[in-house]
């Protein structure tokens, strides 16, 4: 009886041991699963928080990036922009100044252009004026023996080639010799000129067309006979 009693509490002690031990390794391995999943977490957290920091920082530098590259975009287009206003600018000066240069030229060769017109102009007018100025009165007959006489009122200067480009060319210039006769067939269109110039107030004709008189000067008054002359054919 009393080994069977022995035998039951040895029986229990072990049982209850095992039970002690089953115990304690389940807890030990709970514990160990809880540690386990606990660094789990943990670790996944971590990486989650290295990942999400990665792309926040990633993302950071390409906004940095992208803001970069827009305000040099934007500074290289302003650049661009205010350089090609200044060439506009430069280019609209040069031009405007070319412009009020060659305006100016314009005006100065036309200005000295007629004021060179007017001082030729001036200038041939009084070589006219001066031409005719030296009036001079003759006396003579109208035929040889019985003629009656007249009076005739001549221009004392000869026809040069100076007075002759004057009243035909309207010019005080000449390429020849000014103080040349000109020839009677030579003399061209210088009659009409000269009375045009005077607009019928005087007029004149060709001494030679008043062969009586053109004689007695050239006789009395030894006149060249190689020389033309005019005389007044009426006053108005």
């Amino acid at each position: 009886m009393a080994e069977r009693k022995e035998a039951e509490r040895k029986a229990k002690e072990e049982a209850e041991r095992k039970a002690k031990e089953e115990a304690e390794r389940k807890a030990m391995e709970e514990a160990e699963r809880k540690a386990k999943e606990e660094a789990e977490r943990k670790a996944k957290e971590e990486a989650e928080r290295k990942a999400k920091e990665e792309a926040e920082r990633i993302a950071k530098e390409e906004a940095e990036r992208k803001a970069k590259e827009e305000a040099e975009r934007k500074a290289k287009e302003e650049a661009e922009r205010i350089a090609k206003e200044e060439a506009e600018r430069k280019a609209k000066e040069e031009a405007e100044r070319k412009a009020k240069e060659e305006a100016e030229r314009k005006a100065k060769e036309e200005a000295e252009r007629k004021a060179k017109e007017e001082a030729e102009c001036n200038s041939y007018k009084s070589m006219i004026e001066d031409f005719v100025s030296d009036i001079k009165e003759c006396e003579y007959k109208d035929g040889i023996i019985f003629g009656k006489k007249k009076k005739i009122h001549y221009v004392a200067n000869p026809i040069t080639k100076r007075i002759w480009n004057a009243v035909v060319n309207k010019s005080s210039e000449a390429d020849f010799d000014d103080n040349d006769f000109v020839p009677q067939k030579e003399l061209g269109t210088f009659l009409e000129n000269l009375n045009s110039y005077y607009s019928g107030k005087i007029v004149f004709e060709y001494l030679h067309k008043n062969i009586h008189a053109l004689v007695h000067l050239q006789v009395y008054e030894k006149q060249d006979k190689n020389a033309c002359f005019v005389y007044i054919k009426e006053e108005n």
